[in-house]
């Protein structure tokens, strides 16, 4: 919640999308070992001792954040298109049946709408503003 909180505070000109959250998870873990009386000092952790895995994960998750922000930018029925179809594997025609809309509709909402995020997810902050 910190991070999407603070999103507007991440400066890719300062470095990965992994490293700012491992920043703030770093913060939290000191922050609560302070609050409890515990030396927050012994949690230092020397760069570089990350493993790889974790700066996969943590890509996963700033992309899933990223993702639902996008989603946001949508309108609800085009959001709902895009959700069964990518989400729920739903054919053109089965979203169509099961929201009640004519093909045609189905089919310009996902275009239109897989383009927003398109331009949303690569503009030059990386979707974050």
């Amino acid at each position: 919640m910190s991070a999407w909180r603070s999103r507007e505070s991440y400066d890719p000109a300062k470095g990965s999308v992994a490293g700012w959250l491992m920043g703030i998870a770093r913060f939290k873990v000191i922050e609560q070992f302070r609050r409890s009386g515990r030396d927050g000092g012994s949690l230092e952790v020397p760069p570089g001792d990350v493993s790889e895995t974790t700066d996969v994960n943590l890509e996963r998750i700033a992309d899933r954040m990223l993702l639902a922000e996008a989603l946001d930018q949508l309108g609800p029925r085009v959001r709902t298109v895009i959700e069964l179809a990518f989400l729920n594997d739903l054919t053109q025609a089965e979203i169509a049946e099961r929201c009640s809309l004519p093909l045609g509709t189905v089919k310009s909402d996902l275009r239109r709408g897989v383009e927003r995020l398109r331009r949303h997810l690569s503009s030059p902050t990386g979707g974050v503003r």
